[in-house]
């Protein structure tokens, strides 16, 4: 008699709740993986667009490799490593005011 009771109860957890679940992908589709500079060059545009347009569980770790990334090469000089984290900002920046008007909605 108490499994039907536990069948039915996990029956009804399922049935209201997990349709909640299920409309939200929490999945990650960024443009690359930032493994090596020559990825970040030739998917420049992608990687602003991701930093501005991608959830924010998904756009911090993938700027966060991709600003270490930079740091960490020699094939770029200093002043494009600035320009660089500069169109990062402007990224995020444009991103902060996406989310403000979205909130001011």
């Amino acid at each position: 008699m108490n499994w039907r009771i536990a069948l039915t109860a996990l029956f009804f957890v399922l049935v209201f709740y997990a349709p909640a679940y299920a409309g939200k992908d929490t999945a990650c589709h960024p443009p690359y993986q930032p493994t090596n500079i020559i990825k970040l060059v030739l998917n420049y545009s992608a990687t602003l667009d991701y930093i501005a347009d991608a959830p924010e569980q998904c756009q911090k770790p993938f700027q966060r490799d991709v600003t270490k990334l930079v740091q960490s090469t020699w094939l770029f000089s200093q002043g494009c490593k600035d320009v660089t984290f500069e169109d990062f900002d402007k990224a995020e920046q444009k991103r902060n005011e996406k989310s403000a008007s979205k909130q001011g909605s």
